[in-house]
């Protein structure tokens, strides 16, 4: 039962360490990545519909 508490105690004070670390530390991703993985998105949505759009059109077309 020691050793359970033990490592169960050793792991919280490492991820407490490391999360005070993350924060900071100032590297990561900045305001630029963060509108360039939004506009990827936005534009992989766009295309989405479009190919759900087009799809949904031809099989209408068949069951007419």
């Amino acid at each position: 039962m020691i050793r359970i508490y033990v490592i169960i105690t050793a792991l919280v004070v490492t991820m407490t360490a490391r999360l005070r670390q993350r924060k900071q530390d100032e590297r990561g991703i900045g305001t630029l990545e963060y509108v360039v993985i939004g506009l990827g998105l936005f534009l992989l949505a766009g295309a989405l519909v479009g190919v759900i759009v087009a799809a949904v059109n031809s099989r209408m077309s068949q069951i007419n």
